[in-house]
């Protein structure tokens, strides 16, 4: 993902021409890799939220799209920017407060939320729930129909409240109440940024007009006790329901959730449980909280893979000091995509995304890799620095979701990287000076850099790391002291690929620590019989790479004591005939060399 210094577009602006919906962008330079929004923010400002810490330098929707007409100053959606900015610096500001909905006072533990939680007595009649044998919690937008304890209900409740704050941001051209705040803020004089010096002037403007942004309906989620009560009580209607972790129900206009199990001790593992919360919140939000009116499921004759890609975006959500970023290198679901396409080479043609139904694309075979494509390619096409394709994504929700909107532009053709095959493998290489320019704030669990110009220098520019789960740094120049400053307490970590790195046998003593490894490749490495060595004889690594590595027959021994070992190679290294007649010896089922190399003219 080339972007550090660069121009990165947004889209706004519709214009229907011969019935179809279109978008114009505007660019304007900007520094990072993603965009920054807005999260509510409590009275008191806690350490953790208040604006003391400077803003990220990462640019928001309007200041994406500064030089155009309809986002740039003046407009209404800088002028909402422009009252996100102010409830930043002043999060206790009761007109600014008081215009979003929030509560005005610091008596309201839920004060951002207004969440009001009561005994359960409206759920929908096909769940069959007693009254009182669920909770009923209503917050701004939503109520939510709730089996899981308090905590983690008000915790969903406070995600999905987020997330509809920051969609509204990021999309809001689309939003239902769009021209409701254009009418609000017609008459405001002012067009600067938002800061701590004019803060003032929104809030003595909105004491003025005394209006509030308002909608017209809750949405419905049930939140389901656990995984098995949201199986057991969808499968029959849903076959396979199973098998996700949520589901947006187009016809009942209902999310079905089940409670999530989050850890203080671990928020990079409860910032994926959330994740899915939002991404299946966000199909919610673009046909309830827009102006779409149309009965039919978006996606249902093509181009459903966009359907799961901008929700598949909103995924990459992260809390930074009070505000959040969506997109990046660190994005989560990018790491995979980088394995497939840059470590495996594996391609998807625009065409083939396209021309995907819902039907027929969840008819696939090989539907996570059409996943991953569809939610990459959102990512690229919206973060890839190109104005044209930002344009293109913005166009196409409009047509895909049947938006009406009061923006128009003339129509704009896009970029011939919509379709462009290489353009990916572009976005998604990264390098030293990408990450020292783009630093993460993620709790990371899956990092991939396979095949990018990462050094052991860039590499020290992340924070460590102790909940790896995934670390992938395949053919980059790093070395062992680099990946055990990463993660020094690698307990987590299900697999590791070092391939064609610059380690040695100074990662033994680390690797002693690997307890939970079930993938190991060191191949093409200075690694020799003290690394194979330090290996735990109990740890369940079922595949072991040592191809081109220094290991002797010397390793064969400890090869063999691997009790969960199914598959090693060592061709190309100083292992004899002898030594893998020996291991066969002992170990009559293990797989030796799958790999078929051809021998060396």
């Amino acid at each position: 993902m080339p972007l550090s210094v660069q121009t990165v577009i947004v889209a706004i602006g519709l214009l229907f021409v011969l019935g179809q919906p279109t978008v114009i962008v505007a660019s304007q330079p900007t520094r990072g890799d993603r965009v920054l929004c807005f999260i509510p923010q409590s009275v008191e400002g806690e350490t953790d939220t208040a604006p003391a810490t400077p803003l990220p330098s990462y640019a928001t929707p309007d200041e994406l799209l500064a030089s155009f007409p309809h986002a740039g100053k003046g407009s209404a959606w800088h002028r909402y920017m422009m009252l996100w900015r102010s409830h930043y610096h002043a999060p206790d500001d009761k007109d600014i407060r008081r215009y979003f909905g929030f509560a005005t006072n610091d008596r309201d533990p839920n004060q951002n939320y207004r969440l009001d939680i009561r005994r359960g007595r409206s759920a929908p009649a096909e769940l069959k729930w007693k009254r009182g044998s669920y909770a009923e919690i209503q917050s701004n937008h939503f109520v939510i129909y709730s089996r899981g304890d308090r905590e983690t209900s008000t915790q969903v409740a406070e995600t999905l409240e987020q997330c509809y704050w920051v969609w509204t941001q990021l999309c809001f051209p689309f939003w239902e109440a769009a021209p409701q705040v254009s009418s609000h803020f017609d008459a405001f004089p002012g067009s600067e940024l938002a800061s701590p010096d004019n803060v003032q002037s929104i809030t003595d403007y909105l004491r003025t007009i005394n209006k509030r942004v308002t909608t017209k309906k809750r949405m419905k989620v049930v939140l389901f006790r656990d995984a098995t009560e949201y199986a057991q009580s969808l499968r029959v209607d849903i076959p396979g329901i199973e098998r996700s972790t949520g589901f947006y129900n187009d016809e009942r206009k209902i999310t079905f959730l089940f409670a999530p199990k989050l850890s203080a001790n671990d928020p990079g593992n409860s910032d994926e449980v959330l994740a899915t919360l939002r991404h299946e919140v966000v199909h919610q939000l673009f046909r309830e909280a827009t102006t779409n009116k149309s009965a039919n499921s978006p996606g249902n004759d093509q181009d459903f893979w966009l359907v799961e890609g901008i929700a598949g975006y909103f995924e990459s959500m992260v809390s930074i000091n009070g505000c959040v970023t969506l997109g990046g290198w660190d994005s989560p679901r990018l790491q995979f995509a980088r394995y497939r396409i840059l470590a495996s080479g594996d391609r998807m043609p625009m065409a083939e995304l396209r021309r995907d139904s819902r039907e027929t694309a969840q008819m696939r075979t090989d539907l996570p890799r059409w996943y991953a494509h569809a939610i990459a390619n959102t990512h690229r096409l919206l973060d890839g620095g190109d104005q044209d394709t930002r344009q293109w994504i913005y166009d196409q929700l409009a047509t895909l979701y049947q938006l009406r909107t009061d923006f128009a532009e003339p129509r704009a053709e896009a970029s011939p990287l919509v379709h462009d095959p290489d353009a990916m493998q572009s976005f998604l290489s990264v390098d030293d000076d990408h990450l020292i320019r783009n630093p993460s704030q993620r709790s990371l669990r899956q990092i991939c850099f396979a095949g990018c110009e990462i050094t052991s220098s860039g590499l020290r520019t992340l924070e460590r790391l102790d909940h790896l789960q995934w670390l992938d740094l395949s053919r980059s120049k790093i070395d062992s002291a680099a990946v055990m400053r990463l993660a020094p307490r690698p307990a987590e970590l299900e697999q590791l690929n070092l391939e064609a790195t610059q380690i040695d046998d100074a990662v033994a003593s680390w690797l002693t620590k690997l307890n939970n490894l079930h993938e190991l490749d060191l191949s093409w490495t200075r690694i020799g019989d003290e690394t194979v060595r330090a290996i735990n004889d109990d740890a369940p690594i079922e595949t072991l790479w040592l191809t081109g590595s220094k290991v002797t027959d010397d390793s064969i021994e400890k090869i063999a004591k691997m009790k969960k070992l199914e598959s090693v190679d060592v061709q190309r290294t100083s292992v004899s005939h002898q030594g893998l007649t020996r291991l066969k010896e002992l170990r009559p089922r293990l797989a030796i060399n799958p790999l078929e190399l051809r021998e060396p003219q």
